[in-house]
């Protein structure tokens, strides 16, 4: 059986075993809230008294006159006249629309077996880019003949 020491449990036992002793020499005492305040606020006003005085911003004189006077009252009545400049530009890019279409197994085969190939180089290779491409490609020469 475990042997307990009563040295453990007896609070009058002075212990054995003493702190260490630590050297205070290079500490600065803590300050308290309301001098480190006192400092902030000095620092402050020292830095106040040394800015310069800021200039006081001139106001800019326009030299034209304005040609047209806006109102500041916006009219209710809209044009019934269509103008003929478009405003919104056409997208550069083509619209992809998905649509589901039948392939021959082998041409899907073929086609997953060009997309690892691709992998393996570490190339980009979009299945969707090469069958888009393919039929522009066919529809172009239809078109030619």
């Amino acid at each position: 059986m475990r042997k307990l020491n009563p040295e453990f449990y007896d609070p009058d036992f002075a212990s054995k075993l003493t702190p260490e002793k630590v050297n205070f020499e290079g500490i600065e005492p803590m300050k308290t809230r309301e001098e480190v305040e006192e400092e902030r606020l000095k620092a402050e006003a020292k830095a106040a008294k040394q800015k310069k005085p800021n200039k006081q911003k001139q106001k800019t004189v326009r030299k034209s006159v304005r040609k047209s006077v806006r109102k500041s009252v916006r009219t209710e009545k809209r044009s019934d006249m269509r103008t003929h400049k478009r405003t919104v530009k056409l997208p550069k890019r083509r619209q992809i629309s998905r649509y589901s279409f039948q392939f021959y197994q082998d041409q899907l085969d073929i086609l997953q077996d060009m997309k690892k190939e691709a992998d393996k180089r570490g190339e980009y290779f979009n299945q969707s880019d090469l069958v888009r491409t393919a039929l522009d490609d066919y529809l172009e020469r239809l078109e030619k003949q």
